[in-house]
């Protein structure tokens, strides 16, 4: 059985609650499908010009086991983050609440660290 779970992050001070839940998620459990939205000031983290203790390898290190990071190109403007500086792991959506939606429209679990 494939675990369908999406994560929905946007503030900047839950994002080593994420990084220790997907840790513990993706070391738990073998079949996910695991997604995590990102919007609101959470886009920043994302951003390969802010410079953070050591974040870009675990965050790749994660990707790399099936999370799948997705920017809302809202927030980015809003935060003038410009998507050519998200790390080349990191995807976009137009909206990240809608893409929330559609996600638990097709069973996700919703977490929100």
């Amino acid at each position: 059985m494939t675990h369908k779970v999406l994560f929905h992050l946007d503030e900047l001070k839950s994002w080593n609650i994420l990084l220790a839940n997907l840790e513990n998620l993706t070391n738990a459990l073998d079949d996910l499908d695991l997604k995590v939205v990102i919007n609101g000031e959470g886009v920043k983290y994302l951003s390969s010009k802010e410079s953070l203790d050591q974040k870009e390898d675990k965050l790749k290190e994660l990707a790399e086991k099936g999370a799948q990071f997705l920017v809302c190109k809202n927030a980015l403007k809003t935060h003038k983050v410009e998507e050519e500086d998200l790390y080349s792991f990191v995807g976009t959506v137009p909206a990240g609440v809608v893409t929330i939606i559609e996600f638990q429209e097709e069973g996700y679990s919703y977490i929100k660290p």
